[in-house]
C-alpha cells in the first residue's frame, strides 16, 4: 500500500513543456516590467530634468561660478557649517528657526559658491555672527 502511493507521487512531479514555458514567461514578464521602470524612473529624475534643461537654447552655464565651487566652496561650507549650526543656537528659539532654515540650505547649496556667499551674508544679518 505504501510503495503505490510512492509511485503515484513520483508519477505526479513530472514536469510539463507547457509547465516550464509559463515559468519563462512569467520571468521574461517581470524583467521586461522592472526594466520599463526604471526607465520611467530616469526620466522623472532631477538629473534628466537638469540635462535637458542645460542643452535647451536659452542655457548658460555661468563658468565662474563653477570654477569658484570647484575651488572654493568647500572651504566656504565647513566655516559657514560650524557657524551656522542650529545647536549653537539652542538658548534662542527664534534664531534656532532661521539657523535651521539656513543650515538646511547650506547643505542643499554645499557645491554652489554663489549661493553659499549670498547665505554668508544673510547668516551675518539674521544670526549676528562673525566670520
Amino acid at each position: 500500500m505504501v510503495i503505490d502511493s510512492v509511485k503515484n507521487v513520483v508519477q505526479s512531479k513530472n514536469v510539463n513543456v507547457t509547465d516550464s514555458t509559463w515559468i519563462y514567461c512569467v520571468v521574461a514578464l517581470v524583467a521586461v516590467i522592472a526594466i520599463v521602470s526604471g526607465v520611467v524612473a530616469y526620466f522623472r529624475s532631477d538629473r534628466y530634468k537638469m540635462k535637458k534643461k542645460l542643452k535647451g537654447k536659452n542655457a548658460s552655464v555661468d563658468f565662474d561660478n563653477v570654477m569658484r565651487s570647484a575651488f572654493m566652496a568647500k572651504d566656504l561650507y565647513d566655516q559657514l557649517k560650524g557657524k551656522c549650526h542650529p545647536d549653537k543656537f539652542a538658548t534662542e528659539p527664534e534664531k534656532m528657526k532661521v539657523a535651521t532654515e539656513i543650515f538646511a540650505l547650506l547643505v542643499k547649496n554645499k557645491h554652489n559658491y554663489d549661493e553659499l556667499c549670498k547665505l554668508k551674508d544673510r547668516a551675518i544679518k539674521e544670526l549676528n555672527i562673525n566670520l
